[in-house]
Protein backbone atom coordinates (compact mmCIF):
# COMPACT_ATOMS: atom_id res chain seq x y z
CA UNK A 1 0.00 0.00 0.00
CA UNK A 2 2.44 2.31 0.80
CA UNK A 3 3.60 3.55 -2.92
CA UNK A 4 0.11 5.51 -3.26
CA UNK A 5 0.43 9.06 -2.59
CA UNK A 6 -1.61 12.20 -2.09
CA UNK A 7 -2.71 14.28 -4.47
CA UNK A 8 -1.81 17.95 -3.90
CA UNK A 9 -2.84 20.55 -6.00
CA UNK A 10 -3.38 23.99 -5.82
CA UNK A 11 -6.82 25.36 -6.17
CA UNK A 12 -8.27 28.85 -6.07
CA UNK A 13 -5.38 30.44 -4.49
CA UNK A 14 -5.49 27.67 -1.53
CA UNK A 15 -3.97 24.53 -1.19
CA UNK A 16 -5.81 21.32 -1.58
CA UNK A 17 -4.67 18.11 -0.54
CA UNK A 18 -6.78 14.61 -1.19
CA UNK A 19 -6.34 11.10 -0.22
CA UNK A 20 -7.67 8.10 -2.36
CA UNK A 21 -7.00 5.12 -0.04
CA UNK A 22 -8.66 1.27 -0.77
CA UNK A 23 -10.67 0.74 2.37
CA UNK A 24 -10.91 4.20 3.33
CA UNK A 25 -13.63 6.87 2.51
CA UNK A 26 -11.77 9.81 0.06
CA UNK A 27 -10.72 12.57 1.77
CA UNK A 28 -10.12 15.95 1.21
CA UNK A 29 -9.22 19.55 2.70
CA UNK A 30 -7.66 22.64 2.11
CA UNK A 31 -4.93 24.26 3.28
CA UNK A 32 -2.62 28.04 3.14
CA UNK A 33 0.39 26.49 2.28
CA UNK A 34 1.48 23.05 0.32
CA UNK A 35 3.35 22.09 3.57
CA UNK A 36 0.33 22.13 5.33
CA UNK A 37 -1.36 19.88 3.10
CA UNK A 38 1.31 17.43 2.39
CA UNK A 39 1.45 17.04 6.48
CA UNK A 40 -2.14 16.56 6.89
CA UNK A 41 -1.98 13.90 4.19
CA UNK A 42 0.92 11.95 5.35
CA UNK A 43 -0.88 12.25 8.65
CA UNK A 44 -3.61 10.26 7.37
CA UNK A 45 -1.68 7.87 5.30
CA UNK A 46 0.75 6.73 7.80
CA UNK A 47 -1.87 4.73 10.16
CA UNK A 48 -2.85 2.77 6.91
CA UNK A 49 1.06 2.47 5.98
CA UNK A 50 1.67 0.78 9.23
CA UNK A 51 -1.37 -0.98 10.12
CA UNK A 52 -3.96 -1.39 7.55
CA UNK A 53 -6.38 0.93 8.83
CA UNK A 54 -7.65 4.54 8.47
CA UNK A 55 -7.68 6.84 11.66
CA UNK A 56 -11.18 6.83 13.74
CA UNK A 57 -10.73 10.59 14.11
CA UNK A 58 -11.81 13.39 11.96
Amino acid sequence: MGDHMATIRKLRGRWQAQVRRRGMKPRCKSFGTKLEGEKWARDLEAPVDRFGAAPVST
